[in-house]
């Protein structure tokens, strides 16, 4: 009998996006991201005529339907099982799910509650990524509180 693995159960988009990242552009031991795939999947067209199909709510922010393909993304114990550095910033991924971001805002810094994830990578001992400075204090001692040690990315 075939035993499947069950998928980690992420709480925090952001830690399940730096995960992801690795896997899949870092490693590439993940399929990367596919539009057409999704297109498909949906059954019409998310980006077309060199436009985003998206509000002008959702405009700066995550495209609803590919931010859904990724949290939906299994990702198993075995696949995370080594990681011990991840290291996120203005990457492929974070222009997968949010295409017309400009970096202006916040929208990819990791937060305190961002370190809620970490126990489900049990060798992580460091993140290098962007948060915010006037909150470096509380954000690395939620990490640490982990035994995971933040390095700003810039």
């Amino acid at each position: 009998m075939v035993t499947m693995a069950v998928p980690l159960q992420f709480s925090q988009f952001m830690f399940k996006l730096m995960v992801m990242n690795e896997l899949m552009y870092r490693r590439k031991s993940i399929p990367p991201f596919n539009l057409a795939d999704l297109e498909a999947q949906l059954g019409r067209k998310l980006y077309e005529r060199g436009s985003w199909q998206m509000t002008d709510a959702d405009y700066n922010s995550f495209m609803p339907e590919i931010k859904a393909w990724f949290e939906a993304y299994p990702i198993t114990a075995d696949q995370v099982a080594d990681l011990e550095m991840l290291r996120f910033g203005e990457t492929q991924i974070t222009l997968d799910v949010a295409p017309n971001w400009d970096g202006e805002d916040a929208l990819f810094d990791i937060t305190a509650q961002t370190a809620t994830d970490v126990h489900l990578l049990p060798n992580l001992r460091s993140i290098v990524a962007t948060y915010d400075r006037a909150h470096r204090d509380v954000i690395e001692a939620a990490f640490a509180k982990h035994g995971v040690t933040l390095k700003q990315l810039y």
